[in-house]
This record gives structure tokens, sequence and C-alpha cells, in this order.
């Protein structure tokens, strides 16, 4: 009896048989084989290759037509014969759902407070936060002493620069009002 044009038949053994040795391959050949030798035939008829010679243009567009038909078949009758995966849960249910649905439905208060974490912002209250928490680090890279001021003072036993002791100051003003800032949206 013959297939009616609805029914899609497996390749049968010949065909595969065929396929294999299109892509000069074992039929016992790895998916990773038949994808590496595809890949190899595929760079070595690729028309683009033949662009100065029609008639070797010709030949390799008939050869990579024969192999993408033949790693095609390959790949329908590999995943015709591969076993389904299987999960192993306990709730069937969640097993068989689309893992483009939730499992469960989340509460009201759950979706409230990711809704408060999001926190929809416009970009305008996002710079105003960020600049009041740290215009002090500006400040201190206003203020920059010369090179090395530090190490020069350090390695000659003197007192640090005032400049640099009011840069540690204004960083631990930033740091400071980034904490503060952070506990305020915590407590809201």
């Amino acid at each position: 009896m013959g297939g009616s044009a609805g029914v899609e038949l497996a390749p049968s053994v010949d065909s595969l048989a065929r396929a294999y040795a299109t892509l000069e391959l074992k039929p016992s050949a790895s998916p990773a084989e038949v994808r590496r030798q595809f890949k190899r035939l595929a760079k070595r008829w690729h028309p683009d290759r033949f662009a100065a010679d029609p008639k070797g243009q010709a030949e390799a567009a008939r050869q990579m037509r024969q192999i993408n038909e033949a790693y095609q078949q390959i790949r329908d009758g590999a995943a015709r014969t591969a076993p389904e995966p299987r999960t192993a849960s306990p709730h069937p249910e969640v097993a068989s759902a689309p893992h483009d649905r939730v499992a469960s439905r989340l509460s009201r208060s759950t979706i409230d407070s990711i809704v408060r974490a999001i926190r929809n912002e416009s970009p305008v209250n996002v710079l105003l936060d960020f600049f009041a928490w740290s215009w002090p680090l500006f400040l201190a890279l206003l203020i920059n002493p010369p090179r090395y001021q530090w190490l020069q003072d350090e390695l000659a036993g003197r007192p640090h620069s005032p400049v640099l002791v009011a840069q540690l100051l204004l960083v631990a003003v930033a740091v400071y009002l980034r904490r503060r800032q952070t506990s305020k949206r915590r407590d809201a």
C-alpha cells in the first residue's frame, strides 16, 4: 500500500544508507561526526568557491544539493528513531505542563512585591538618585593633588596632604549617602 499525501513516511533503510554514503560516512557515525563531515563537505563543495568556473559552479551546486538532502535525511531519521526524553517528576501534571506556562498562580502580595522591587522609574529620576549620592565623588576628582603626592608624603614621613584627606572624606560622604538612600528605599 502506498502512503497518502498527508502522511510522512520514515526514510527507508536504503535511502539512509545512500545518505551516509553521500556524506562519505559509515551508518554507525555519531551525530557529531555527521555534523563535522557535513561542514567539511559543504566547505569543499560550496558554489562560491567556483565563482570563476561556471561548469565547476554548476557541479558544486549539484553536489551541495545532494549533501544538504543527505544531511537533512540523516537528521530526520535520527530524530524519528531517538527516544523522547522523559522527565521524572513527582507531580505528573507539572512535568507535562508547557514550559512557557507557570505551574502555580502568584498571589497578589507576591505580584505587588515584584512590582515594588522593579520600581518603574523615569530615566530622569534614576539620574537624580545617582547624583544625590555621587556628587562627593565628582568633587573629589576635581580637587586632584599632583601625581603621586600621597606617595611622596608617605616616603618622606610627612603628614598626608590636606587635599588627599579632603578627597577621602568626600568618598566617605558618598558611601554614607548611598547607604542612607538604599536604607530609605528598603523601609519604603
